[in-house]
């Protein structure tokens, strides 16, 4: 029996060993510091501990986007196919509703309430992950106010920020969620550019190395087709993934104010990731609509749901 207590004690020392590694490689793979298919067979450890991964997809009335094709492109995956994947309009978002889903993707949901952009900060300070598309957010919502440069600096001209930035009138603080994106929002392309129909944009730039995990196993001869939102990358803590060559300088007349126009260039971010592993991600054009004819680029989707939770 004397010699069977070492035995057990070690026994004991090597399962607790493999907890706390499995609570350390948990820890990584929820802050986004690695994903689960870094280390071999650990997603389905990961998973099955804390249960399958859930997908709210939020959308509101009008925008660039489509809510119900992002979910059928999802749940149709050449992989493994997406499951507890949930809707919901923008109008009935809370913070704590939010808590329960390892990713939210916002898509065709132009006007967002303050609100509601607070409650998505809190979710990714959270640790939730976050997909941003296209023009949503950019329009406000009853009662609600965007955030002047002279808001913060009484010296400054009265000059909209951003239209991810307002100002939250109740308890009168700055509400700055184009830091969180890391994009500031310009205008829409077929805005700036008359589109007739789908027509050719130009062809799609990788920014970052060909292994990164939004675009692996993309071609690097791909065109964009059709509208998608013109932004600015502000640089700070943000990787561009995927720019887009327009071939041409685009002159704008900004959104928000029709006295002031610029040329803003001709290559702009389609896809760029910010924050901590890289749990915030904006796509100027929405992936469902990659994944349609004439693109029928249907990667991007497999990317984003393999890439940020496997």
């Amino acid at each position: 029996m004397a010699e069977m207590r070492p035995v057990a004690k070690d026994l004991y020392h090597v399962g607790m060993a493999i907890v706390l590694v499995l609570a350390i490689l948990g820890l990584l793979t929820w802050s986004g510091i690695i994903s689960c298919r870094d280390v071999p067979g650990f997603c389905s450890v990961y998973y099955a501990i804390k249960g399958p991964p859930k997908t709210l997809i939020v959308f509101g009335e009008t925008g660039l986007g489509d809510p119900a094709l992002l979910a059928q492109e999802l749940r149709n995956r050449s992989g493994a196919a997406a499951t507890n994947i949930s809707q919901q309009d923008v109008e009935f978002v809370s913070a704590g509703n939010l808590k329960q889903f390892d990713l939210v993707i916002v898509t065709r949901a132009r006007s967002i309430p303050t609100r509601t952009l607070k409650a998505f900060m809190e979710y990714v300070d959270g640790g939730g992950r976050l997909v941003w598309t296209g023009d949503a957010g950019i329009e406000l919502s009853r009662d609600d106010q965007f955030l002047y440069a002279n808001d913060v600096d009484a010296n400054a001209p009265r000059r909209l920020i951003s239209p991810w930035a307002r100002k939250d009138v109740t308890e009168q603080e700055a509400i700055r969620f184009d830091r969180y994106i890391s994009v500031n929002y310009i205008n829409n392309y077929c805005t700036v550019r008359a589109c007739v129909g789908e027509q050719q944009v130009g062809p799609l730039v990788p920014e970052a190395g060909a292994d990164h995990k939004l675009i692996y196993g993309i071609s690097n001869n791909l065109k964009l087709y059709g509208d998608f939102a013109l932004v600015e990358d502000q640089g700070i803590g943000s990787t561009r993934v995927l720019s887009v060559d327009t071939q041409t300088d685009l002159i704008e007349k900004n959104a928000f104010d029709n006295n002031s126009s610029r040329d803003i260039g001709k290559v702009f971010p389609i896809i760029v990731t910010s924050g901590i592993g890289e749990k915030i991600i904006y796509y100027a054009i929405p992936p469902e609509i990659l994944a349609q004819p004439p693109m029928q680029y249907k990667l991007f989707v497999e990317n984003l749901y393999d890439g940020i939770l496997r």
